[in-house]
């Protein structure tokens, strides 16, 4: 929890300047991982607790994922504009020109929302949970006692996924 906290804290300035995508890309990770983390230690973890912070964080992903989603969007859009034939490049600008405009909203949304009240109470229960998380007594078991239990779950969904390639499967699918 307290790397994940760490991993987010280090890309909030970028995400307040805006400058550069990969803030919002890094700090959307940090908080899907955080989420993932509450899920795989959940039997771990005091239940209502756990699930508080699973609500902020499900709250800030959806302002980074939204501005994330019009960067990656808008990326690909502005490739493929490109390479379109003279003639479909206006249609094409128009495109990229939307697209523009939703990007900037969602940015807006974004710093409108870590601007707020909310935020200051998600990052205040962050830290928090960095410091201090809220654990069962099960939490102070030995991690040989408890990791199989805990990692059995996302391991089959692994095996699952990989096994759902194909044979040899690319290096990027893996």
């Amino acid at each position: 929890i307290a790397a994940s906290v760490e991993r987010y804290l280090r890309q909030e300035p970028g995400v307040r300047l805006g400058e550069d995508p990969e803030a919002v890309h890094q700090a959307r990770v940090a908080t899907r991982r955080l989420r993932s983390d509450l899920r795989t230690f959940a039997p771990l973890i005091e239940p209502a607790w756990g699930a508080e912070i699973g609500d902020r964080l499900r709250w800030l992903g959806g302002l980074l994922g939204a501005a994330r989603d019009t960067d990656v969007l808008l990326a690909r859009l502005r490739a493929r504009a490109d390479t379109l034939p003279e003639e479909d490049r206006p249609a094409g600008a128009k495109l990229v020109a939307e697209l523009g405009a939703d990007q900037e909203a969602a940015h807006a949304a974004l710093l409108a929302g870590i601007a707020g009240e909310r935020y200051l109470s998600v990052l205040q229960a962050l830290v928090d949970a960095a410091r201090g998380p809220h654990l069962l007594p099960e939490s102070h078991r030995l991690a040989q006692e408890v990791a199989l239990g805990l990692l059995s779950r996302p391991w089959r969904k692994l095996r699952q996924q990989v096994a759902s390639l194909p044979v040899p499967a690319p290096d990027a699918d893996l």
